[in-house]
């Protein structure tokens, strides 16, 4: 499964919306362990379209603090589930909540 969380600063970042750089991480659910991670940006053409550039690298799920209604409904459409309200933390933290079960699956 491939988890995608936008970045600012280095952390998970407060608003999915408008970001422009992504941790994009691979993730074995059967052993709860990592697999792959990548840090990726979106050439200026996507960034008005951040569900089909997701979808385009095969992202399942986006983990979040907040997504606004629009792009949640866009990211439904492109079959991408949303997880929101993560903490405002490291990509690896919230990857780590993810695998032990506290953030919802």
């Amino acid at each position: 499964m491939k988890i995608a969380m936008p970045l600012a600063e280095g952390r998970v970042a407060e608003l999915f919306d408008d970001c422009e750089r992504f941790t994009i991480v691979d993730v074995d659910l059967t052993e709860n362990r990592i697999l792959d991670s990548c840090r990726a940006e979106p050439d200026a053409e996507w960034l008005g379209r951040l569900p089909a550039w997701l979808a385009g690298q095969a992202v399942d799920l986006v983990i979040a603090v907040e997504v606004r209604p629009g792009m949640k409904t866009d990211l439904m459409e492109s079959n991408i589930r949303i997880i929101a309200g993560a903490p405002n933390d490291s990509p690896h933290s919230v990857i780590k909540s993810y695998l032990a079960g506290d953030l919802d699956r």
